[in-house]
């Protein structure tokens, strides 16, 4: 959730992609972070009545994003607003 990512000190190596519901404010992210991709799709997990989750151009826009950071990049950090189901869903598909 967002108090433990606002404790946070990212290191200038660390990239995040960044996960908020639809219509939410975009979470506040501590400064640090070498690059940050922000995206919003629903938790259907969550949210059983919401739209489909995340869209096949959203989940090829954070691919490319990993991709072009992975060689700059030591670590991602993958964040969403519930901190349940969507950041562990991106994390392991970008395993």
């Amino acid at each position: 959730g967002a108090g433990v990512l606002a404790a946070y000190e990212p290191g200038p190596d660390e990239a995040c992609i960044s996960i908020t519901t639809p219509g939410a404010p975009p979470a506040a992210l501590p400064d640090g972070f070498r690059a940050v991709h922000r995206v919003a799709f629903a938790d259907r997990e969550h949210d059983p009545a919401a739209p489909d989750g995340c869209t096949d151009a959203q989940a090829v826009a954070i691919v490319r994003f990993a991709r072009a950071e992975a060689p700059r990049t030591r670590r991602f950090v993958v964040h969403c607003d519930w901190g349940a189901s969507r950041s562990p869903a991106v994390a392991l598909a970008l395993r």
